[in-house]
C-alpha cells in the first residue's frame, strides 16, 4: 500500500513539474500537492483539477 501511494505521489510531482514548465501557478499546485499527501481532501481535489486543466492545455497546444 505504501509503495502504491508513493507511485501516486510521483505522478503528482510529475504533473506539478508540467505545470511549472507551462508557468500555470506552479507554486500553488506544488503546495496543493503537499497538502494532498497530508490528507487534505479539498487541496487534493484542487490539485487534480489543476493537473487536468494543464493536460487540456498541453493537448490544445498539440492540436494547433
Amino acid at each position: 500500500m505504501a509503495k502504491r501511494k508513493s507511485n501516486f505521489s510521483s505522478l503528482d510531482l510529475w504533473l506539478t513539474r508540467q505545470n511549472a514548465d507551462i508557468g500555470n501557478s506552479s507554486y500553488a499546485n506544488f503546495f496543493g500537492e503537499i497538502r494532498c499527501i497530508m490528507g487534505n481532501v479539498s487541496a487534493c481535489g484542487n490539485f487534480i483539477v489543476n493537473s487536468l486543466n494543464t493536460i487540456k492545455k498541453l493537448l490544445s497546444q498539440l492540436h494547433k
